[in-house]
């Protein structure tokens, strides 16, 4: 499956507050982390949530100095972000600006559906429930020892809570803050006695729990397509066939066009997949006769052709004769 931004912007996220949250930060750590922050926020619009708490925590503690720092570092990553819109679409924080009118001004993502308050909540209680309450509660128990961090995050999850349009994938870089949170819980709890050894066997046993279940997830208890699969279809290794054909015709001979008839390409790993500079077809482009391409990802039943590689029920089939001849009409850029 393609990575998203929020799976890209996660890390950054994590790290950026690991140097500049602590108290006890060096300047390099704070610019460090600031820096982290506004990268994630290039990547990831929703990552400026973080950027905000993490201004917002320097000065709640009335470290005026360093607030200034951590206020400045941000501040150039957003004069580096306009500068990369000014360059590329013409103005300055037009991405952004599109992106705010898109799905708050014309309640553009509305379209794609809507969920109430409690969807984040309710859909991670389905997906992981033992671990989920465990996060949970070790985060709030850790808001002693970090209240600002701790507030950050309840802000990042209450956003998009309150946001119409929800996917699960939205709030995958808060989750490993909470993880964050959670471990600064179990050290508390570490320094109580009741709480010393069963703490650490809990965490162990709910961890292998979820895991063990992760190959039984389904679309239902993820939130995920509710109005076009029934609920109960696996998610687990999905795309998996497509995305690990488009692997073996990275590597077909006489690959000069790839047509995907199995899937949407929006659903596949597309070109991070498929790696070579050739014609992506997607299931509604030119008829197999067109003579653009000369493979197919299709279901097996519908293969007519030379049989490269099978993956389930999918087949990747080379078409009767070779090469093809020029499309002027494809292009790879985005419009």
């Amino acid at each position: 499956r393609r990575a998203m931004s929020e799976t890209a912007s996660a890390p950054m996220v994590v790290w950026g507050l690991a140097l500049a949250y602590p108290a006890g930060a060096i300047r390099r750590q704070r610019w460090a982390g600031a820096a982290l922050l506004g990268l994630a926020t290039l990547v990831r619009l929703h990552s400026a949530v973080f950027c905000a708490g993490l201004l917002a925590c320097w000065l709640a503690r009335r470290r005026w100095r360093e607030a200034a720092e951590v206020s400045g570092v941000l501040g150039l990553g957003a004069l580096a972000f306009g500068l990369l819109d000014r360059l590329t679409w013409g103005g300055w924080f037009h991405s952004a600006v599109k992106y705010l009118e898109f799905n708050l001004v014309e309640k553009g993502a509305e379209g794609w559906g809507t969920s109430p308050f409690g969807y984040y909540a309710e859909t991670l209680w389905r997906a992981m429930p033992w671990a989920w309450l465990l996060l949970a509660a070790l985060a709030l128990v850790a808001a002693r020892r970090a209240p600002g961090l701790a507030a950050v995050a309840a802000a990042f999850f209450l956003l998009h809570a309150w946001t119409p349009h929800k996917e699960l994938r939205f709030i995958l870089p808060l989750l490993p803050v909470l993880a964050g949170l959670s471990g600064a819980g179990l050290q508390v709890l570490a320094g109580e006695e009741a709480w010393r050894r069963a703490v650490p066997a809990l965490v162990l046993a709910v961890s292998l729990q979820s895991a063990f279940h992760a190959r039984a997830l389904t679309f239902g208890e993820l939130g995920m397509y509710m109005g076009s699969r029934p609920p109960g279809t696996s998610a687990w290794d999905d795309a998996g066939p497509v995305n690990r054909l488009l692997l073996e015709a990275s590597r077909a001979e006489g690959l000069c066009g790839l047509k995907v008839e199995a899937a949407h390409l929006a659903w596949t790993g597309g070109v991070s997949h498929l790696h070579r500079a050739v014609p992506l077809y997607a299931h509604n482009g030119p008829p197999r006769g067109s003579g653009l391409f000369s493979h197919v990802l299709t279901p097996e039943r519908a293969a007519r052709g030379e049989v490269v590689a099978r993956d389930g029920a999918l087949a990747l089939v080379k078409l009767p004769g070779s090469g093809c001849r020029a499309d002027p009409d494809y292009s790879d850029r985005l419009p």
